[in-house]
């Protein structure tokens, strides 16, 4: 049988240790990488996965219309645990093999979202830019102890976000359509509609998905109805804040702070970033070497499984 051809989507893949390369190359798959160190837009993943039988797939579009245009594509082993850029009706009309990680990199977003808070609300960032510079200004900031944390999305990594933040002593809010009562019960979180949990939060952590319903749900007018001038933090999906309202917010001082892992264009060299109160990292939730290198040797299990049930079809 030939060797199956695999395209590598995602840009830091194998940078962690060498042995999810070594597994490939042990099972006589021959690979090519995603070399522009982005993601890749619609219109390059239909160019660029033209003739390979499978993809480590990343967070780049797998819409019907992509992969229509991608005939000899049998796998998509997707390095992560969301599916929300994979057309999945499509993908069972074209009998596509489909598969995500089982480790979840939900310690690791929670770990990011929890230092983004601090780091905002005791402008850290702020004075270690100014003492490269040479300066020694001091500014005064506030604690995170005490506070409310609002979590719009309480599911693996919002309950681990719930989870680590346990000894600061805050009070919890929750927004999601599926609601864990165990959970909720256990770590005293109340479930509450979305207005009131943004009308209440010190904090807002948001964990969502990029479905159609979550496109721009955090957009001026749920802005405006943040009382408490919150730090608003997004590791999830870039989708999800409406980016033009979100700057009108800052120039307003409707919200104190954001701390954003994740744009709807990436990169992002927008003008979010010029915000003194912004703390901005290049999508890196899932960047902490133990889960990344347990997800990238899941990934290619799955997807030598993948292959080799498609080669016997």
């Amino acid at each position: 049988k030939a060797s199956p051809k695999v395209f590598i989507a995602t840009t830091s893949f194998g940078k962690v240790s060498n042995d999810p390369i070594e597994i490939l190359e042990k099972n006589n798959i021959s690979y090519d990488m995603n070399t522009l160190g982005r993601k890749l837009e619609d219109g390059e993943v239909a160019n660029a996965l033209h003739h390979y039988d499978a993809v480590i797939a990343g967070t780049e579009n797998y819409t019907r219309e992509v992969l229509q245009q991608l005939p000899n594509l049998k796998v998509i082993s997707r390095l992560g645990v969301g599916m929300d850029n994979i057309d999945l009706d499509f993908a069972k009309e074209a009998n596509l093999t489909i598969s995500k990680c089982n480790t979840t990199p939900a310690i690791a977003v929670a770990e990011l979202a929890l230092s983004m808070f601090l780091i905002i609300s005791r402008n850290l960032y702020i004075m270690n830019a100014s003492m490269r510079e040479g300066r020694w200004d001091k500014l005064m900031g506030n604690l995170i102890s005490g506070k409310t944390l609002g979590v719009i999305g309480l599911g693996q990594i919002g309950r681990r976000l719930v989870e680590i933040t346990k000894g600061f002593g805050l009070d919890y809010l929750a927004f999601d359509v599926l609601q864990d009562q165990e959970f909720s019960n256990k770590h005293n979180v109340r479930y509450t509609s979305l207005d009131d949990l943004l009308a209440n939060s010190d904090l807002i952590s948001i964990h969502l998905n990029s479905s159609p319903k979550n496109r721009n749900l955090i957009d001026l007018n749920k802005l405006k109805k943040m009382k408490k001038k919150p730090i608003l933090v997004n590791t999830s999906r870039g989708e999800v804040i409406d980016e033009e309202s979100l700057q009108k917010a800052l120039t307003e001082n409707i919200i104190s702070g954001a701390g954003l892992d994740v744009f709807k264009k990436e990169p992002y060299n927008g003008s979010l970033i010029e915000f003194e109160n912004v703390f901005a990292t290049p999508h890196i939730g899932s960047y902490a070497s133990e889960i990344r290198n347990q997800m990238e040797i899941e990934v290619v299990e799955n997807l030598i499984r993948g292959v080799n049930n498609a080669q016997q079809k």
